[in-house]
């Protein structure tokens, strides 16, 4: 693995848009060697033959039957928002005059 530059240090730190004084890149060079340590580690494991997962607690979602129910009537719905005009749940303008 190759070392990190204190240059590449300071491209690291402009790609996640962060301004870095020396002394400030100075200290994360060490952390940073070492992530990429670790990530050469995990590269070397052997995981041939080893099944992909998300979580290695075995969670399982519990799915239930998707079964539709009556919808709110339009009183309830006019009562539950923060403001309206009319028959309508009003909401602030998003795009301007002739906006797309």
């Amino acid at each position: 693995m190759a070392h990190l530059s204190p240059e590449e240090v300071h491209r690291v730190a402009r790609l996640a848009r962060l301004t870095l004084t020396s002394d400030e890149a100075q200290a994360l060079h060490g952390d940073l060697e070492a992530i990429l340590q670790h990530v050469d580690a995990l590269a070397k494991a052997p995981v041939e033959g080893v099944e992909p997962m998300n979580s290695p607690l075995g969670h399982t979602n519990r799915v239930r039957a998707d079964e539709p129910s009556g919808g709110l009537d339009q009183a309830t719905v006019l009562g539950l928002a923060p403001a309206t005009e009319e028959a309508f749940v009003a909401v602030e303008r998003v795009l301007e005059e002739g906006g797309q």
